[in-house]
């Protein structure tokens, strides 16, 4: 239970800063990927450019 708490939290810190620059870096498929992935669409989609 502890490591799943512990993973949760370093995704929500990657969401903020290192989030934008990988929108960046990263084609838009993969950003989009990531989005689905963690599931947090609107929240994200804020951060990245379109």
């Amino acid at each position: 239970s502890a490591g799943t708490e512990k993973c949760r939290c370093r995704t929500g810190t990657l969401t903020t800063v290192q989030f934008s620059e990988r929108a960046m870096l990263m084609p838009n498929k993969a950003v989009v990927n990531e989005i689905s992935q963690d599931g947090g669409f609107g929240d994200k989609l804020y951060y990245y450019p379109h």
